[in-house]
């Protein structure tokens, strides 16, 4: 597993010495999810947060008539899981699932709030993750809101063209917010124009 992603991800937010990110690290847990396999699902309590080294992750949530409705691809560089409710202890309504194969760096509940006391590094990365991903998830659901599919595909175009190249096209049109079929009507209009 490729530890180095992780010191590096870490590295473009704070500074973080060697021999305390070795401590950390000797709290970590490396954990290899097969394509479709989930990390948890709704209903669950989740065991530990994850870092990506390797692979895509898709968050998820499913509504009273049993769509799927994507919030969040994660790829490399990324974490993912469910921290609030880690740490409380408490049920989820996420889905997370391995979009390819992946690979992650893991911490339980305890190890991750062991280092959170203990490495004022970990405290400043995760206050400045948890600001990125609040307002990231407000400009999508604001776009969303705002704006039609088409606008909200090239732009997801523009941002991330290589999820393109990963991810199942339900996916995106759930992550869209739109149908398969709409999807596919807006991608045929756009290679046509």
């Amino acid at each position: 597993m490729n530890a180095q992603l992780f010191l590096n991800a870490l590295r473009t937010r704070v500074d973080v010495p060697d021999d305390e990110f070795q401590e950390y690290m000797d709290g970590a847990a490396f954990r290899h999810f097969n394509k479709n396999e989930h990390l948890f699902r709704q209903g669950d309590i989740p065991r530990f947060s994850s870092f990506i080294t390797k692979g895509c992750i898709r968050t998820y949530y499913i509504g009273e008539d049993g769509t799927e409705r994507t919030t969040l691809f994660a790829e490399e560089g990324y974490w993912t899981g469910d921290l609030d409710n880690m740490r409380s202890g408490k049920v989820t309504q996420m889905n997370v699932q391995a979009l390819e194969d992946s690979d992650v760096i893991t911490f339980s509940r305890e190890k991750w709030e062991w280092g959170y006391e203990k490495f004022a590094w970990l405290r400043t990365v995760h206050a400045m993750g948890q600001q990125r991903r609040a307002a990231k998830l407000a400009e999508h659901v604001g776009h969303l809101l705002t704006e039609t599919p088409e606008t909200n595909y090239l732009r997801l175009l523009q941002e991330r063209p290589q999820l393109m190249q990963r991810v199942q096209q339900y996916h995106i049109a759930s992550y869209l917010g739109v149908s398969p079929e709409t999807l596919s009507r807006i991608r045929k209009k756009l290679s046509a124009a």
